[in-house]
């Protein structure tokens, strides 16, 4: 192709024949057929070509043809093999959803074009030649510049990485499914990194490898780094291999890759160093430690010394000026050398012949005392650089500093006011006399402080308070600030300063001051500040008042609360506390646990918000009165829970008095009572419950009873007239056959009470056997038939021909007779249905009347002790029958229950038994005799 009067070499890689064949036409109509082409149907052959070729193409027309020819592959491996392509690169893309898909994959990749093959023609296609080679040019220099840089910082980087001292590495963190991580692995390291770690031939393994025992906190460390970026500084111990590290780590690279860079170097040795010099270092701490606080002392000292100090150095340029200095002086310049001195005014003022010249630069006691000699009261006037009209004089003094070998390294200059000394020693020497006086009435310690000279004295009462000597204590202020307590002793120093400083008359605080035997006083200090008629402070007297036994009391009451609360928090009552006139001022905490209130809710009269509403008036008129009484209260009342509900309490309060019988607070607690308040309505009913069976007990008792002695009686008397009719056997058989019959009903109602006791005791006898349902039904429906039918109530019985089960037989007797005697009774003379039905893995048993029935809420009720369906004067019995029926039928493992529509409507009651129970404990009692078994002759129906 010929473009701008040149031809053009292209290279067309393209799977489909007709496709390459379709570009050679529409570059031949492009160029004029004036172009060189060559043709590859892989990308591999098209690679190869490249790679061989003597000749670099103009430009490379890739087409994307997947699966067989995958542009995007074609390109990856180009830019391996050639990090910036020889040439351009231009990918025919097919379809327009991938086509704009394959741009942007292909543009990343390095291509300059990317065109739909479809909507191609020689115009556009020899457009998209023109401008992928025009810009391919200065894409590839900057390309090719950016590689150069991107190889040299290379270099750089591993000359570097392989001439620090210090060891490095590139890890990789490995994280398990959640997150953590549990590894790391090593992916550079530098020459340095064996000799800090003694880890050999490291790369590409991980660290459980090379050392297995490794702590999990260097994981965690890294861990942390690679997920947040952050970078990490610190010195750590590894036991496993035994060495000390110092480390640098930060994030390398992208969060995804999860790569830390580590700059670490082995410490062991400067560890081991320490730990052999620790003793000797501790010393040089607690050395340096009081080398220090004696240097705050001088500072403070230096600060709070009434006299201006200047300090020097040997050179004479001023360093340090304090605050008196700046009252002095006012703004005064630091010199920088004994020429500048020349700038402070000031005359000789000590009554020689020098008196009123002015002082020459040398002549300050500062620069003599840099020449070596020591200068002491000088009096001068001087005149402050803010106060040019004003003259002050002063004592001026100053030494040289000098170091261990005499060397002089410094002055030290101590200037004090003393143009009103005479008036303020007139001054104090009054002062000294009220101080004096007022020493002798005190007992507490009383201190004066003469700030003008730095002195302080202490009457004797510092001797008694805390064993200490005025002469121990010293004539300076030292000896006061020595004795304060080091975590209070900045605090006090600098309140007392500020004080002194400021415009205060007063300064007060309380701190720990050491007695002579080592323990601390709690003191409350309080000192006036007496100051000059310029308001410069020159005195400061004080007393301070010992604390020790307040804080001791304070405490206790402290301890005595603390106590008194967890005592009242932990007991079972709500308990609470009020003024004398009721106002509750304190609850315990399990008020508010049981009413979910707060004390801002509760607190005076607030308690009545939690009281039932028929109760709460009563309750508050009666409490009142024995508040405005005096007297102990009780009542008894239901409180609501923070759930709603309402217990009872019994309540209670006592007046607490003082020592003349006032009342001072009353004290009061609440007593859940309603378990037993619910326990006694529970005895109550049993009583009621037991009188009421005592009665129909004694009542079922004596009914036969009357019976069989009246009968009896009157045999008694036919014999003792001679009646012959005494013998007849129709009398006599008639007479057995009611005795009979009277005392089978006692001995059913004594088995009934029997079987109650056994129940009750654990000792109801089951002795399971192999027994068939059909025909046990069978049996007791005949045996009952007689009184079926003098009831009027006959029975019917739909059953299978047998059913088997594993069951106690004489118990499943006495259920039926139970059950059919019911139906007698309650049955209104109509038909009894009885079923029998087999349903799986157990026996369903149903007794169906047509009598008085049921009311709903008896079927539950009915199954009690002493309970009917209907009131014991209209039907004899104990109540027990149904009851007994639901013991044995549970002691099978089976359930008994009754369903009925309502009064009038008849009742069916349903067994339902398991064909081979499980017989638990109680119900099943081995080795107890046959012979304690309840009988009953059948001659008439059981009692309920």
């Amino acid at each position: 192709m010929r473009v701008g009067g040149q031809t053009w070499n292209l290279l067309i890689i393209a799977e489909r024949a007709e496709l390459r064949a379709e570009l050679r036409q529409l570059l031949e109509r492009g160029s004029g057929g004036s172009c060189t082409l060559v043709e590859a149907e892989t990308g591999a052959a098209g690679l190869r070509w490249l790679k061989a070729g003597d000749t670099v193409p103009d430009c490379v027309l890739l087409a994307h043809e997947p699966p067989g020819l995958d542009a995007l592959a074609v390109l990856t491996t180009l830019r391996e093999e050639h990090p910036v392509p020889p040439c351009p690169v231009i990918i025919l893309s097919t379809g327009e959803a991938q086509g704009r898909e394959v741009q942007r994959a292909a543009l990343r990749s390095g291509a300059m074009e990317c065109v739909d093959s479809g909507s191609l023609n020689a115009q556009a296609l020899t457009r998209a030649i023109e401008n992928a080679i025009d810009r391919f040019a200065p894409w590839r220099t900057r390309s090719l510049r950016a590689e150069e840089a991107l190889r040299a910082s290379q270099r750089r980087y591993r000359t570097l990485f392989e001439s620090i001292d210090d060891g490095f590495c590139l890890l990789e963190m490995l994280f398990d499914e959640h997150g953590k991580p549990i590894d790391y692995r090593f992916l550079e390291t530098n020459s340095a990194f064996e000799r800090h770690t003694g880890l050999v031939n490291a790369t590409g393994r991980t660290a459980r490898e090379l050392v297995p025992q490794l702590d999990e906190s260097w994981f965690i460390r890294y861990g942390h780094v690679a997920t947040s970026g952050e970078a990490l500084r610190f010195e750590s111990h590894a036991p496993a291999m035994n060495r000390w590290f110092e480390v640098f780590a930060s994030r390398a690279g992208e969060p995804e890759r999860r790569q830390v860079a580590l700059v670490f170097k082995d410490i062991t040795e400067p560890k081991r160093t320490e730990q052999a010099l620790r003793e000797s270092e501790t010393r040089a701490h607690q050395a340096a430690a009081k080398a220090e606080a004696e240097s705050r002392l001088l500072d403070a000292v230096l600060e709070a010394a009434p006299a201006g100090i200047i300090v020097a150095e040997a050179s004479g340029r001023l360093v340090r000026m304090n605050s008196a200095n700046a009252r002095l002086w006012g703004t005064a310049p630091l010199s920088e050398s004994v020429e500048e001195y020349r700038e402070w005014k000031g005359w000789w003022a000590d009554g020689s012949e020098r008196h009123g010249r002015r002082l020459e630069q040398g002549e300050w006691a500062m620069a003599r005392a840099l020449r070596g000699e020591s200068c002491a009261d000088d009096i001068v006037e001087i005149e402050p650089f803010d106060a040019p009209e004003t003259r002050r004089t002063i004592l001026n003094s100053a030494a040289p500093v000098r170091d261990a070998a005499g060397r002089i390294l410094g002055g030290v200059v101590a200037q004090v006011d003393i143009t009103a000394r005479v008036a303020a020693e007139a001054a104090l020497r009054r002062n000294e006399e009220r101080y004096r006086l007022v020493g002798r009435a005190t007992n507490d310690v009383i201190w004066d402080w003469e700030l003008t000279t730095d002195r302080l004295e202490w009457n004797e009462a510092v001797v008694a308070h805390f064993g200490v000597t005025r002469e121990e204590l010293g004539p300076t202020i030292d000896g006061w600030y020595s004795r304060i307590h080091p975590e209070d002793r900045d605090r006090i120093v600098t309140g007392v300063h500020e004080a002194i400083d400021g415009s205060e008359e007063s300064w007060a605080g309380e701190y720990r001051f050491r007695r002579r035997d080592g323990s601390y006083a709690a003191v409350l200090d309080r000192g006036h500040i007496g100051r000059d008629a310029s308001g410069k402070a020159i005195r400061m007297i004080g007393s301070m008042l010992d604390l020790t036994e307040r804080h001791r009391a304070e405490a206790a009451l402290r301890e005595s609360k603390e106590r008194f609360e967890a005592l009242a928090d932990n007991i079972s009552q709500l308990a609470w506390m009020t003024d004398e006139t009721g106002y509750i001022f304190w609850y315990n905490q399990r008020w508010f646990d049981y009413t979910g209130t707060t004390l801002e809710e509760m607190k005076g009269w607030g308690w009545r918000k939690v009281h039932h509403p028929d109760h709460v008036e009563r309750v508050t008129e009666r409490f009142s009165r024995h508040i405005a009484e005096g007297e102990p209260w009780e009542d008894t009342f239901p409180l609501r829970s923070k759930t709603g509900e309402y217990r009872w309490f019994l309540s209670r309060a006592h007046p607490i008095r003082d020592e003349t019988g006032r009342v001072r607070r009353w004290f009061g607690t609440n007593t859940d009572i309603t378990a037993q308040l619910e326990a006694e309505a529970l005895l109550k009913e049993a009583l009621r419950a037991r009188d009421e069976f005592l009665s129909i007990a004694s009542h079922e008792l004596r009914t036969p009873l009357t019976s069989l002695k009246l009968q009896l009686q009157m045999t008694q008397r036919r014999i003792e007239r001679g009646d012959p009719r005494a013998y007849e056997p129709r009398q006599v058989t008639k007479l057995v056959e009611q005795s009979d019959r009277q005392l089978a009903r006692l001995v059913r109602l004594v088995e009934d009470m029997l079987d109650i006791a056994r129940i009750r005791t654990g000792r109801l006898v089951i002795e399971p056997g192999r027994v068939d349902a059909v025909a046990l039904t069978r049996e007791v429906l005949e045996r009952l038939s007689p009184h079926l039918a003098d009831a009027g109530t006959p029975a019917t019985l739909e059953a299978p021909e047998q059913l088997e089960a594993e069951w106690d037989r004489f118990r499943i007797e006495q259920v039926l007779t139970n059950l059919l005697t019911n139906a007698m009774r309650y049955g209104d003379g109509k038909p009894v249905a009885v079923t029998l039905l087999s349903q799986g893995e157990r026996v369903l048993l149903s007794v169906r009347d047509q009598g008085l029935g049921i009311a709903k809420e008896s079927h539950e009720r009915i199954f009690n002790r002493f309970e009917r369906a209907i009131s014991a004067s209209d039907v004899s019995g104990l109540g027990l029958g149904l009851f007994i029926c639901r013991q044995l039928v549970e002691a099978h493992g089976g359930h008994i229950w009754v369903e009925s529509e309502g009064l009038g409507r008849g009742s069916t009651f349903f067994v339902a038994l398991p064909v081979s129970p499980k017989f638990n404990q109680l119900k099943r009692a081995e080795g107890t005799p046959v012979a304690e078994r309840p009988l009953w002759t059948g001659e008439e129906p059981p009692a309920s």
